[in-house]
């Protein structure tokens, strides 16, 4: 059998033989991981030590037993806390004196400090501006960018711009805005605990004006609400066209501002004649637009009150695509301004138009 007495262990063999033991020293801390709501608490082995316990309080007689295990896991801590556990190896003749282990748990997380770049580069429907995080409340920036509405105090639910994560300054490009109207912007910032917003700045789109350069060519034509019109090419795109389709009627074209658009893809899709003035403007692709059309009656009226803004016309007759019956369509002469009805076979000036 085997007998035990302190730190002496017989051993029954032929001659009796005595081991010694002696108590084991502390355990060295290691390197304990934390987060924000946890510690994996480590300590380093102990030669001579049969077991560990840890325990919350400097008390080995509560302490949990962990065995030969060097690592203990707790959760459910508090945020930015420094926290001390305490650790002992032990074997048949005692315990060592206590290690003292210290750790904190990460800090907390809470809402990011932002601040707001004011507006550059306005134009009539587009503006930048951006803003700089300045903190990440401690945990990590997800998103980023501005925000803009129509009245105060803009949020993400708004119109908004996503420019990257981190922190920093950031650059944001805001688009399709309306001209000559007042705008509200706050950049924000989004971590784990939500989205804040920096200072609010506003400013005020420029509005369109007749003969401004806009959409690949000269502005004539503008509507009552002040951001809608029509645009002229700033060049003649033929000398010498046919109105096409001599004896051939193009139902529901119409003279009014408005409805060049609406002419142009009738006549297209009612008269197959190549190289006849419709066809022209709806085939341009000029200054990367390709939604020209040939204007109305009315709307090539337009043109010629403001003939001297967009510049580039000659005294002489200009189709419109506004027909008068299957042999006749409406031009206008640009010397006097003078519309009349003119053979569809004649050849005349022509000049391309599109909306904005």
């Amino acid at each position: 059998m085997w007998s035990y007495n302190e730190c002496e262990i017989s051993v029954p063999v032929t001659l009796t033989q005595t081991v010694s033991a002696i108590v084991p020293v502390s355990p060295s801390t290691g390197t304990h991981t934390a987060t924000q709501i946890s510690i994996v608490w480590n300590w380093n082995t102990v030669a001579d030590a049969t077991g560990y316990k840890w325990n919350t309080t400097n008390d080995n007689g509560t302490a949990t037993d962990m065995g030969m295990a060097t690592t203990k896991s707790e959760s459910s801590l508090t945020c930015g806390t420094g926290y001390t556990r305490y650790v002992w190896a032990y074997n048949g003749c005692g315990y060592s004196l206590v290690t003292t282990l210290n750790q904190s748990t990460g800090p907390c997380v809470v809402l990011p400090t932002v601040t707001t770049t004011s507006p550059t580069g306005i134009a009539q429907t587009s503006a930048t501006s951006g803003g700089n995080v300045t903190w990440d409340g401690g945990g990590t920036i997800t998103e980023r960018g501005v925000c803009w509405s129509l009245s105060p105090n803009p949020t993400t639910s708004d119109f908004k711009t996503i420019d990257g994560s981190g922190t920093g300054i950031f650059t944001s490009s805001m688009t399709g805005l309306a001209p000559n109207t007042l705008y509200y912007v706050k950049a924000y910032a989004t971590n784990s605990v939500g989205t804040t917003y920096g200072n609010q700045v506003s400013f005020s789109t420029i509005a369109f004006a007749v003969g401004q350069a806009y959409g690949g060519g000269i502005i004539f034509y503008i509507d009552g609400t002040g951001q809608h019109g029509l645009i002229a090419a700033s060049t003649d795109q033929s000398t010498g066209a046919q109105w096409g389709c001599y004896g051939t009627s193009i139902p529901g074209t119409s003279t009014a501002i408005g409805t060049g658009q609406a002419n142009t893809m009738l006549i297209v899709n009612g008269c197959s004649e190549a190289g006849i003035a419709v066809r022209i403007c709806n085939d341009l692709m000029l200054n990367s637009y390709d939604d020209w059309f040939l204007p109305s009656k009315d709307e090539l009226n337009q043109m010629y009150l403001q003939k001297t803004v967009i510049g580039g016309f000659v005294s002489y007759l200009y189709w419109s695509s506004s027909e008068y019956n299957a042999n006749y369509a409406w031009t206008q002469y640009f010397s006097n301004g003078y519309q009349d009805l003119y053979n569809k076979n004649s050849t005349n000036y022509v000049r391309a138009v599109r909306a904005f």
